[in-house]
Formats: structure tokens, sequence, C-alpha cells
């Protein structure tokens, strides 16, 4: 046998939970949107320690790595400052904690709107210094962590995350600011709040109010497009439709479909995230189909 061949050990075990839990939480809190959550002990993981543990180097059976991870979902996990990195061991202690850290994430700073690293200042879990006066027990595989980071860019920017766990998974359940959802410059600025409401509905999981936030960016838009004062919403973009030149009708989708769409989805209370996306698309294409079409016109008037 190699002299330099690695053993698969409990200590290597360790280390991968370790990492495991590290790179979920950055992925939560990069990736994930509110209400959304991450399974830290999931399928590929198990089959990647279990290929481990069948090499011929390893000293701990899969059975034995088995129990040593759920015992590992059921105990108290502790995520460190960054003044107590350096003074702490991470992974298991003496106390029967699991301990992580959390360097650094991107993320979109709300006070300078870049998108770039932010380091961790502070982290505390919620549950950590009330559970001694609450009469039923808290779980230790329960835990409301909170995360401070500083934005690097500006260095005044301060984006708090509140991760929830409950076992192996972990859910996004707040942040402050709130996300900030990027959109295309050409949707109109006077009703891009609507616009954006929707997109924030989605990705909390609200369909029904995001398919209604898209509906009433329609509305509200084409009201002030129009010149007349009309009662009902349909008469006011059926209107609106008729105003537009028919070469660009023929080429680009309609806001009197989209919105006929959004209200049958409503009315049914169909909460379809497919009919939200094509819906919000082609939204899109319409608005961005006006930019080109206003600058094809304005270049063949020079």
């Amino acid at each position: 046998m190699s002299s330099n061949l690695i053993i698969y050990s409990k200590f290597e075990l360790e280390n991968d939970l370790k990492s495991r839990i590290e790179s979920c939480f950055k992925k939560l809190l990069e990736k994930k949107h509110l209400y959304q959550n991450v399974k830290v002990i999931d399928d590929n993981f198990l089959k990647s320690i279990k290929a481990k543990c069948d090499l011929f180097s390893a000293n701990i059976k899969y059975e034995e790595a088995l129990k040593i991870i759920e015992e590992f979902k059921l105990m108290s996990w502790e995520a460190l400052d960054p003044s107590s990195v350096k003074s702490q061991r991470l992974g298991y202690d003496d106390v029967g904690r699991f301990s992580f850290k959390l360097n650094s994430i991107k993320s979109t700073c709300g006070n300078c709107a870049e998108s770039g690293p932010m380091n961790l200042l502070r982290t505390d879990d919620a549950l950590k210094g009330v559970r001694r006066f609450i009469d039923k027990k808290v779980p230790e595989f329960k835990s409301v962590f909170t995360f401070t980071f500083h934005c690097q860019s500006c260095r005044n920017g301060l984006e708090v995350f509140q991760a929830q766990r409950d076992k192996d998974k972990i859910t996004l359940t707040g942040r402050s600011p709130m996300e900030i959802v990027n959109i295309p410059n050409f949707i109109p600025n006077d009703f891009n709040n609507y616009f954006t409401g929707a997109i924030i509905a989605y990705n909390s999981g609200q369909v029904l109010p995001a398919l209604f936030m898209l509906r009433v960016f329609i509305e509200q838009y084409c009201r002030s497009d129009i010149d007349e004062n009309l009662d009902k919403a349909d008469s006011v973009i059926q209107k609106y439709a008729e105003g537009l030149p028919v070469d660009f009708k023929s080429q680009y989708p309609s806001l009197y479909s989209i919105y006929g769409d959004l209200s049958s989805a409503i009315h049914s209370a169909n909460e379809s995230e497919k009919i939200f996306l094509n819906c919000k698309e082609r939204i899109e294409v319409h608005f961005d189909g006006k930019r080109i079409y206003d600058k094809a016109k304005s270049l063949k008037s020079k």
C-alpha cells in the first residue's frame, strides 16, 4: 500500500460535514430568496460519503458514518463570530456542539447597489439565550441564526440575514434591507415598483400576489398612456392596444392578451409559476420591442 494514500476516517468525515454546512449556508444567503431552503444532508452528499467509505483505505464503515450524520442533524450547531474563529475549534467541540464559520459572501449592497464581496461582522443564535426561560425545552436541533455582513465596496452598507434551522434543513426567513431586484431599464420607471413587487412576491413563494402585481402593472401603465378616463380595465388596455402601430402588434406580445391570461389565473386562484414566468417574459419582450421600434423609427426620420 502506498505510503501517501489518504485514509478516510471520522476526522475526514468531520471535515466533510464542516465544509458541507458552510457551503450550504453560503448557498442559502447568496442564491436563495425569502422562505426558500437548502437541505444540508441530501442524497448527493450521502452518495459521496458512501463512495469514500467503500474505498479499501477507509477505516470507517458507511453504517457508522450514517450514525454520525444522524447525530450531527440532532446536535447543536454554533455559528462563530470572526473574532471567535482563531481561538475556537471548528467542527465538534467538547460540549457537544458543532461549530462552523462564514467568512464572506457575495451579495448586492442595499447602500451602494454594488454586487460584490461582503465580510461577516457578527453572528448570533436568537434561541441560544432564551432556552432557559421557556418551560418546554427548545430542541438543540432548532436555531434562528442572524448574520451581519459589511459591504467591501462602499464600506458603509450592512446586510443582515436571518436563517432558521430545523435539523439539517436551513431556511432563509428574513433579511434587511430587502432583497434588491434588478429589472431591465426598458420597464417604465413610473410603474416599475409594481413589476419589482411582482418579482419579490414570486421569489418569496407568493405566486398569486405576484400575478396580481403584474396585472396592476399592465393596467396602470396603459391608463397613463391613453387620453380617455375609462372605468373598466379591459377597455383601458384594449384602447392602449388600438393605439399601437399595426406592424408592432404583429411582431411583439400583446399586453391585452397577457392581461387576460393573468386575470384568468387570478380568478381561478391558479398559483402557476409557469404562467407567472411566461407573462413576465412576454411583458419584458413587449417593452423591449417598444424600445427597439421607437429607436428604429427615430433613425429612419434622420
